[in-house]
């Protein structure tokens, strides 16, 4: 909700849609009469240790958690606007802040907003969970929805005029803002805004129109870290400011009191959405690896055996460059066929995708997304493959950037081992985990990625003597224990420093069986969910 502009970013636009995956959360506004306080926080005053600084924007409404202002009825959050008599005014603004919080996705929120003609902003958007810690704009923030702009109020067309903006920090304060107006005024009925945010690409759209859209890959744009972190949603309600072009209480001559009224927030896995919070929904997720023990693995190859397009071998690692790369396996006879799991461990500084197709390109199999980073991530699908793929299994980077890829596995997810959580990890905080279809002579680890140390106060240890865990702080080295049991649960206590970078924990569902992802933490509070 911040107005200055600096320094803009320029890329190319796109007006693509991208599919909408599973819905992993979602708040409907269905029962009680108040924002469910295990989701939703409220900010308060007027944003300022004294009157007047109007949350850094000079707004003229004072913040409240009282019902006039904030309320739950029929279905939808109510955020209203009041003039309190006195020549000021009261609203609401509500917040999902270490409680709820997301590394990309598409974020969906279906909203009628007020008429905005004489000094109303509301805005639904996003800020950097680690606010706290480095403040604004160091934390980043998102608009999705902001309306009530001062040009349509010159122009006639506040209820039509539809702002998004993105704001971080490079050299000072920098923000990228687009607008678009519609056809019909916006304030008459619900409409539906989104958030489409992946490792590469900002968008955001009303009724499936594109308002802005905003590169934040490495190869087209540099001190964006803002954008590869978790953030927190906002939905509120402004009077006045600068965005409005009203920063004198006289200046405001909205109808009052406004109802600003959201039907329902949902998030959807766009294949590289990570959801956290001590209010996130506990996740399950279930491997193929190792469970039972006898289970048999068709691939588990290190490096092809075969490879050409300028692809090579660098030490461990096999390294498709880009576009023409590729790498074939030796031919995989499987069991009937049918839906099996594909693994790899793999890497990729700017994001990319792998292809798995029989060579020569006949048949595609499916496509597994990497994500951008310097260190080796499981990246894992069901696809649907024949009883015999001849003449054998090849893997390139198709039209995307290039990729490392140390394993390649292939395996029966039917009876895969289970792993569930309780919320998401969080500075400070604790975080239970449950392995299920663990052979009781099998190993557990934690084990940390990046480049900081392990910080101080450290420690996973199990609930109930099943198992235990331990940790290094070399990257992806483990320290192993045998679980006691079939089902073991245990608790992950995560310092409070906000220098802790990150840690990921693995378990082994056999004493025969790899390590396998079980979520992970990074940068200052990122919160990870069970599997990736």
């Amino acid at each position: 909700m911040r107005t200055t502009s600096t320094a803009l970013l320029l890329f190319t636009l796109t007006s693509s849609l991208c599919a909408q995956g599973a819905l992993v959360w979602s708040e409907e506004f269905n029962t009680g009469t108040a924002p469910d306080p295990t989701i939703w926080n409220y900010d308060l005053g007027d944003g300022s240790n004294g009157p007047g600084a109007g949350w850094g924007n000079s707004e003229l409404q004072v913040y409240t958690d009282q019902s006039q202002n904030v309320r739950v009825e029929n279905g939808h959050l109510v955020i209203t606007a009041v003039a309190n008599g006195n020549g000021g005014f009261t609203s609401g603004r509500v917040k999902t802040q270490d409680k709820l919080t997301f590394q990309y996705g598409t974020l969906e929120a279906r909203i009628q907003v007020p008429d905005v003609a004489g000094g109303l902003w509301p805005a639904f958007w996003t800020l950097g969970n680690n606010i706290s810690t480095v403040s604004w704009p160091f934390c980043g923030e998102i608009d999705v929805m902001e309306m009530g702009a001062s040009a349509g109020g010159q122009s006639g067309t506040q209820n039509r005029l539809v702002g998004s903006n993105v704001f971080w920090h490079a050299n000072g304060m920098a923000n990228f803002p687009n607008y678009l107006t519609v056809a019909q005024d916006l304030n008459n009925d619900f409409h539906v805004w989104r958030l489409e945010w992946t490792p590469t690409l900002i968008r955001t759209f009303v009724d499936n129109q594109l308002v802005l859209a905003f590169d934040i890959s490495g190869a087209a744009a540099s001190d964006l870290e803002e954008f590869h972190a978790p953030h927190f949603v906002l939905l509120n309600l402004a009077v006045g400011g600068l965005y409005t072009g009203i920063t004198d209480p006289a200046g405001i001559t909205a109808t009052l009191p406004a109802e600003y009224r959201v039907d329902y927030v949902r998030l959807y896995d766009n294949g590289h959405t990570i959801l956290g919070g001590t209010g996130a929904p506990g996740s399950a997720y279930t491997f193929g690896r190792g469970c039972p023990a006898t289970q048999v693995t068709q691939i588990e190859a290190e490096l092809p055996s075969f490879a050409g397009g300028g692809a090579t071998v660098n030490g461990n690692e096999f390294v498709l460059p880009g576009p023409g790369s590729y790498g074939v396996y030796p031919p995989v006879t499987l069991p009937a066929g049918g839906n099996y799991l594909v693994e790899m461990s793999c890497r990729s500084v700017a994001g990319s995708q792998i292809r798995f197709e029989e060579a020569g390109g006949q048949t595609l199999y499916g496509i597994l997304p990497v994500v951008p980073s310097l260190n080796p991530r499981i990246a894992s699908a069901v696809l649907n493959l024949p009883a015999t793929i001849t003449p054998a299994l090849a893997i390139n980077p198709g039209s995307a950037s290039g990729a490392r890829v140390d394993w390649i596995r292939i395996s029966d997810p039917s009876t895969g081992l289970v792993l569930s959580s309780t919320g998401g990890p969080r500075l400070g905080g604790s975080w239970t985990l449950t392995a299920t279809n663990l052979e009781p002579s099998s190993l557990a680890c934690a084990f940390w990625f990046g480049d900081q140390q392990v910080a101080s106060g450290f420690s996973l240890a199990p609930l109930g003597g099943d198992g235990c865990f331990a940790y290094s702080n070399i990257n992806l080295a483990t320290a192993l224990a045998p679980a006691a049991a079939s089902s073991s649960v245990y608790t992950l206590n995560v310092p409070s420093s906000p220098n802790l970078h990150g840690f990921e924990v693995s378990v082994q569902s056999s004493a025969a069986s790899s390590v396998l992802p079980m979520g992970f933490m990074t940068s200052n509070g990122l919160l990870g969910r069970v599997g990736f």
